[in-house]
């Protein structure tokens, strides 16, 4: 590689991290993300519980705070193709989700890129897809107090399942989105 291209993508990757670090960093301890309570009895659940009830975790319909932003998926899936000739992905099945975020700060906000990892159906992290299609959530995009964002989130397709949106700020908690996926 040549001394400029080595240049550019090392300029590249500290602005990618400067951009993390200035994206809604010192927020408090709690960094927006969902929080559970114990019971209110002070007791907690034995060790060898079986997995928590659906009502226990956030799925399709339900809405979340997340790092000051309100965020809502729809319940109703949208199936496409990649169909750009210059994407790894071409010919891909893909699905997407509507997404609702609104700013709930007092100052300019957005969702961040890496705030957002991706599971398959078979457990596995996927890139974040893009995809080049119409209304991609525009994560590059600060929204100013109260505006609210409507726009799809794409998903590569690697079979029915269990897929996961997972939301994560810095070294905090994670918020999941869990929700099953059966190809019509």
């Amino acid at each position: 590689m040549s001394k400029r291209v080595l240049a550019l993508i090392l300029a590249l990757a500290m602005a990618a991290f400067i951009g993390v670090a200035f994206t809604g960093c010192g927020n408090g301890d709690d960094n927006g993300a969902a929080t559970t309570q114990a019971p209110e009895n002070g007791t907690t659940a034995p060790a060898d519980d079986p997995a928590p009830p659906a009502a226990d975790y956030i799925t399709l319909g339900d809405t979340f705070v997340f790092n000051d932003l309100e965020i809502t998926f729809g319940e109703e899936f949208g199936w496409t193709t990649v169909t750009s000739q210059f994407s790894d992905n071409y010919g891909d099945d893909v699905f997407y989700l509507p997404i609702s975020i609104t700013n709930l700060r007092d100052e300019t906000h957005g969702l961040n890129t890496f705030a957002v990892n991706h599971f398959g159906s078979e457990g596995t992290s996927q890139t974040l897809f893009f995809g080049g299609f119409n209304f991609d959530a525009d994560w590059g995009s600060n929204m100013r107090p109260g505006v609210t964002q409507e726009c799809h989130m794409y998903f590569l397709y690697d079979g029915d399942g269990e897929y996961v949106a997972e939301f994560t700020f810095g070294f905090g908690d994670a918020t999941e989105v869990i929700f099953q996926v059966e190809k019509p």
